[in-house]
């Protein structure tokens, strides 16, 4: 019987070296191939990511991944979030932001204890078996970023930003200890490149070294073209040197993506980076809602939906009523998706319905609990 209580031992002592030793090489036992059994689990579901291809959803144990197959979607896999030190909200509370195709995220947490410590920031593939500590933070303030084309990761520490090739997990360190104060933005580009600002400067950096601009705001860096603005000016680098004016009065109020967006009152002035081209958009009188919070614009700038007490409105540019969609919960229960709407509703865990919405077609499902949709 000792002999077997030894060997019980062991082989305890054994696999938690093996797990030490995993996370030690970067690598941690959070994906599932399969979906993972919700039964018994209580809790909704929200939506954080969605493009053509991918819909990813989370809940305060699980980040479900649908993806879709031809015209069908199906839920292909499932990241379990406690071995991320993932916490949803409380003194300690976990930041995720997600490449532009949806296939990594970084993990952080923000720490507001008296006696914080610090923690891993994870970079995240969520097809593979893979966690990376690519860098620490107490705070959760720690600039970040992904490159356009979702290659790169860029992330600032205290005198160092650290470059990492999503692919291969390889890590670049280059030292910014020459920086003035700490960077407040970061921007990774599709060749590698970062780009650092703060108010009081703005740098580049490349493996040939770095460059300090002068004067410069920097507004949006889509991996290859480097956008200001100055004085009302929205200006592309470069030697054909294109600009645009903001209308007077119009002041800066977000910046997401692809798109700047300006507000004066209940108007809205849209300008895509990708396209180069503005639009208005007019928002209904009486109030002005938080955007991001009340109100969703979408890509395409063209129609946006409006949380107000009586539920969703869909609104057209011009802020007219196109359609009263019920539910609400406006940042966990919707998300754009190019020019649809995507709608999650929870039964409980296990059974939650996936829908897209048009205003022609209506609401079509796409997943049903564990059943494809058809």
């Amino acid at each position: 019987m000792a002999k077997i209580k030894r060997r019980m031992i062991a082989l305890w002592a054994l696999t938690i070296m093996i797990i030490l030793w995993g996370c030690a090489k970067g690598t941690s036992p959070v994906f599932r191939g399969v979906p993972r059994d919700f039964a018994g689990k209580t809790g909704e579901w929200s939506l954080v990511f969605a493009s053509e291809e991918r819909i990813l959803l989370k809940n305060t144990e699980d980040l479900a991944i649908l993806q879709r197959s031809g015209e069908i979607w199906g839920l292909t896999g499932t990241v379990e979030l406690e071995p991320l030190h993932y916490f949803e909200k409380g003194e300690v509370s976990t930041q995720l932001s997600f490449s532009a195709d949806g296939r990594y995220a970084l993990a952080a947490n923000r720490d507001s204890r008296e006696e914080a410590i610090p923690w891993p920031i994870l970079l995240v593939d969520l097809d593979k078996n893979h966690a990376k500590a690519v860098g620490e933070t107490k705070s959760g303030d720690e600039a970040a970023a992904f490159s356009p084309d979702g290659r790169w990761c860029a992330v600032v520490q205290e005198r160092d930003v650290v470059l990492v090739e999503c692919g291969t997990g390889e890590m670049k360190t280059r030292d910014i200890s020459w920086f003035s104060g700490a960077p407040e933005k970061v921007w990774a580009g599709n060749q590698g490149e970062v780009l650092l600002q703060n108010g009081a400067m703005t740098a580049k950096l490349t493996e040939k070294g770095r460059e300090i601009l002068e004067d410069t705001t920097v507004v949006h860096f889509d991996g290859d073209h480097l956008w200001t603005l100055e004085a009302g000016e929205l200006k592309l680098a470069g030697a054909d040197g294109a600009s645009w004016w903001v209308p007077a009065g119009y002041g800066l109020i977000q910046l997401e993506g692809e798109r700047a967006v300006f507000r004066k009152e209940n108007d809205l002035w849209l300008f895509d980076f990708g396209q180069r081209r503005a639009q208005s958009f007019h928002l209904p009188g009486g109030r002005t809602p938080v955007l991001g919070m009340e109100l969703m614009l979408s890509p395409a700038g063209d129609q946006a939906l409006l949380l107000d007490e009586e539920g969703n409105m869909l609104l057209d540019r011009e802020g007219k009523e196109a359609a009263r969609l019920e539910g609400s919960a406006l940042q966990k229960e919707w998300i754009w998706q190019e020019k649809t709407l995507v709608h999650v509703l929870t039964q409980d865990y296990a059974h939650f319905i996936v829908s897209q919405y048009t205003p022609d077609q209506g609401f079509r499902t796409l997943y049903h609990g564990g059943e494809k949709a058809k």
